[in-house]
């Protein structure tokens, strides 16, 4: 598999939603045959795909053979009994016996639980961790090694086994980086929607609690985006602002701009 991420983001602000393209892991309890030819598609294109053959049809000999095939690849690639879900912290690991397949698609989140799920993993926890490890392929994959990587495709089932110790393998390197971003978040989130109260934050808007933690911890999400092109609209910024005690800028945003009308953005649509 290789190391190239295409991330496009899509948002819907009428349904609070976000689309994007990422690493999907599924597992599936029993072995299938898997076909790329119909991983790539939904059955939605796949039948117009053979409405279009039948259209172009000059005999009925030809119509059936072309209904065979349809009714016989529905059934195969795209029946409800077609068992396979997505793992969560209730899944013991090390008692599963199936197999993951990881997939490219895109799917579509409320803005804030695709946040809430990869903060929430405790990954002291070797079962939370290997299921991290599994659902989050897209990060973990710049932390393998090419021969590792190399033996990973897409749409192709493999041994949960096999991806078990492959995570075990990669334990340090991974959880180091994803504990530092996690507990940059819950800060973040803690202060900005005051989950833990600060006196010296009080009366400010969420706009200016979100500078104040920028300001204080040297604007940690640069280093997390730095390989995405982004247009950020909310790196928050006072310009006549360059002490980093928290105090302090709460102080003077108080004195001067109360009621948050002055805070300007770097970056605007």
């Amino acid at each position: 598999m290789k190391k190239e991420h295409n991330i496009k983001l899509a948002f819907n602000t009428s349904l609070n939603t976000h689309s994007l393209k990422r690493i999907i892991a599924y597992y599936y309890k029993e072995y299938i045959e898997l076909d790329n030819k119909f991983e790539n598609i939904t059955q939605d294109q796949y039948s117009k795909i053979m409405i279009a053959k039948v259209e172009k049809a000059k005999t009925e000999k030809e119509i059936n053979k072309i209904a065979k095939e349809y009714a016989e690849n529905t059934k195969k690639y795209y029946s409800l009994n077609k068992k396979y879900s997505t793992l969560s912290f209730n899944n013991q690991v090390n008692r599963l016996n199936g197999y993951i397949e990881f997939k490219s698609e895109y799917i579509e989140n409320q803005f804030e639980l695709p946040l809430i799920d990869f903060i929430s993993y405790d990954l002291n926890n070797i079962n939370e961790y290997i299921v991290f490890f599994i659902n989050f392929f897209d990060f973990v994959i710049d932390k393998l090694d090419k021969e590792d990587l190399d033996k990973i495709k897409l749409n192709t089932l493999y041994e949960i086994k096999f991806i078990s110790e492959l995570a075990k393998k990669y334990y340090d390197k991974v959880v180091n980086d994803v504990k530092k971003m996690q507990t940059i978040f819950k800060i973040c989130i803690d202060l900005v929607y005051e989950l833990k109260i600060n006196d010296y934050t009080k009366a400010l808007t969420k706009e200016q609690r979100f500078f104040v933690f920028n300001q204080v911890n040297n604007y940690p999400f640069k280093e997390i985006a730095n390989n995405f092109r982004t247009i950020n609209s909310l790196d928050y910024s006072y310009d006549y602002i360059d002490t980093k005690i928290p105090e302090i800028i709460a102080s003077i945003i108080k004195a001067t701009d109360l009621e948050g009308k002055e805070i300007s953005q770097k970056y605007k649509y």
